[in-house]
């Protein structure tokens, strides 16, 4: 009777051990859960503003004056993405990778120098509550901030 007892402390450990490691669960995808939320809230389904574009060390900023970009999605990974002022309005799309960390624009060539500049691979580099940061290196380099409106 005295060994059942003795060994009560070990069963009760190794009950708590299970219980406690089938509480654990694998989250492989949180970070890019974390990072697709953040692709939702900030750049799909609202209005954007170029406020800094740069082609290499050339400021375009200018260039974007009156734009404003509306990204919608078609997919979990893409979607279009309308470039509209007070002319007109340029229909592309956009891709992302799996991770959410790279975004790829495609303008219509001949649309607009400004729009086809955009026609890149851009990885999100920094944010904040109003801006949104994209830098490149596949081809020039370039940078652009757009504010969220």
């Amino acid at each position: 009777m005295l060994k059942r007892l003795l060994n009560i402390p070990i069963l009760v450990a190794i009950f708590l051990s299970a219980v406690a490691y089938s509480g654990c669960s694998k989250n492989s995808g949180t970070a890019s859960s974390t990072a697709h939320d953040f692709f939702t809230a900030n750049l799909l389904n609202r209005d954007l503003a170029v406020v800094m574009a740069k082609d290499d060390t050339t400021d375009i900023s200018a260039d974007y004056v009156g734009y404003t970009f509306h990204l919608t999605d078609t997919s979990a990974v893409g979607g279009s993405i309308g470039a509209a002022n007070l002319v007109r309005t340029i229909f592309g799309t956009w891709g992302t990778d799996a991770a959410y960390l790279n975004i790829t624009f495609a303008f219509p060539s001949g649309s607009n120098s400004s729009l086809t500049f955009m026609n890149r691979q851009w990885q999100i580099s920094t944010s904040n509550s109003t801006n949104i940061t994209l830098t490149t290196t596949v081809g020039r380099n370039g940078t652009l901030v757009f504010k969220k409106l």
